[in-house]
């Protein structure tokens, strides 16, 4: 096991920096509380880092190939003066590294094209990574639509998600099942779903220019609490929805939130969505470590649904004050908020903030009372925001890096495929 001599020095001037390797899904959420010149410093560590193996790492021998894990320590003491050590391992789901891997895993780019999807559609490039598959641009052969296609990896999958498609009489991925089967304004929409030997392939629009509520945040947006509730009330329906069917989305979060320039957001990644059902109770957090709620991480069971509104607490208050509310475990667990708030804020905001971030899960907010609450549903008239005023950006910069040149692409193997087509044509005529 490569040990980096960065180590030692990294580990006093960025004490969390461990997390932020060791928690690749995190990595933003740390970056967001650094100051200007300490994020540029930290991302060319991180960078650097990437090319090697994590800080802290190891392999389960098997029977098997070794399987590369991630894990952290955290030493917690507790109000009654005992000490818990708590252990948060889950499998490295980035680059291979210097782990033996699993041959199957080594896929060439034409592997994720294969089958028939690639009648239909054409591949861009890839805009984001995940523990399952990859993410993807691409468009429509037919009319040059934009769309963004998630490969799902077969092999990746876990056995608890798969379910059974009745309407296809065959086992698919949780994710694909929901995606092709749900319908609302706030939850992406599925165009198609196309399968070859080692993958899913799940095409989608393209909502908007691609922008998640992540970045949204990340440019310090002028947003008032009106344009904040009329964002936060769509979420708010869109999970209200998936739990009138007993669906929990349990990845809640900026990340999984995008938006066009009307701000009308959706809600993306099903990845780890799972049924609610009567007793069950869920023991494994699948979302993001500064989204879980105190007693999940206190390794108690979740029904689900208080678990979803801790974590679109935290969604709210970083939307608001563009900020996390906790830097780390153990101001977490002890969910102590701020008074006052970071920046004034109405009476009726701080108030569902404070209830939605309850650490009783029993008096927390429900997500009915959510979206009930005054606050929630404060007037607005959505029209009267320009999204190049929100976030100053001017009409000539596009909303997502690429989003131009990719249109050309697009464009440009169009005009070839017409131009090769006319010449079949005419070679045909001779």
């Amino acid at each position: 096991m490569k040990e980096l001599n960065l180590r030692p020095q990294l580990d006093s001037l960025y004490p969390d920096l461990v997390e932020a390797v060791l928690y690749p899904e995190d990595r933003k959420g740390f970056l967001r509380r650094l100051s200007p010149g300490d994020k540029k410093a930290i991302i060319q560590i991180l960078d650097k880092l990437s090319e090697h193996t994590p800080l802290l790492s190891g392999t389960y021998l098997s029977l098997g190939p070794p399987c590369p894990i991630m894990y952290q320590v955290k030493k917690l003491e507790l109000e009654s003066d005992k000490v818990l050590y708590c252990l948060w391992v889950c499998r490295d789901g980035g680059e291979p590294g210097d782990f033996p891997q699993d041959p199957s895993m080594h896929f060439q780019p034409e592997d994720y094209d294969a089958g028939p999807y690639s009648d239909h559609y054409t591949t861009l490039q890839q805009i984001g990574k995940g523990a399952f598959g990859c993410v993807k641009m691409g468009y429509r052969n037919e009319d040059g639509l934009l769309v963004i296609t998630k490969f799902i990896c077969k092999s990746k999958v876990y056995e608890e998600a798969w379910t059974f498609d009745a309407a296809n009489n065959q086992r698919v991925p949780m994710e694909v099942h929901l995606l092709t089967t749900l319908k609302h304004p706030n939850i992406v929409e599925v165009l198609d779903v196309f399968e070859n030997d080692h993958f899913y392939q799940v095409v989608m629009e393209k909502h908007g220019a691609g922008m998640d509520l992540f970045e949204f945040i990340d440019r310090s947006p002028h947003i008032d609490e009106g344009l904040a509730s009329y964002m936060f009330r769509q979420v708010v329906s869109a999970l209200t929805y998936l739990h009138s069917l007993n669906i929990l989305h349990r990845d809640v979060k900026d990340e999984n939130i995008i938006l066009d320039q009307a701000f009308h957001v959706k809600l993306i990644d099903f990845g780890s969505a799972a049924v609610m059902e009567p007793g069950r109770v869920f023991t494994t957090f699948c979302g993001t470590l500064v989204y879980c709620s105190p007693e999940v991480l206190r390794g108690q069971g979740y029904r689900g649904p208080e678990l979803e509104m801790w974590a679109l607490g935290v969604t709210l208050y970083t939307l608001v004050f563009g900020e996390n509310p906790w830097q780390d475990v153990e101001e977490t667990m002890a969910a102590v908020l701020p008074n006052p708030p970071p920046s004034p804020v109405s009476p009726d905001l701080w108030d569902l903030l404070r209830s939605m971030l309850h650490p009783d899960p029993v008096r927390r907010c429900s997500l009915p009372r959510c979206a009930a609450h005054p606050w929630t549903n404060l007037p607005v008239k959505p029209g009267e925001y320009r999204l190049q005023d929100v976030i100053n950006t001017g009409y000539d910069e596009p909303m997502c890096p690429g989003y131009d040149e990719l249109c050309v692409q697009a464009m440009m193997s169009l005009c070839v495929q017409a131009i090769m087509s006319l010449c079949v044509q005419a070679m045909m005529r001779l």
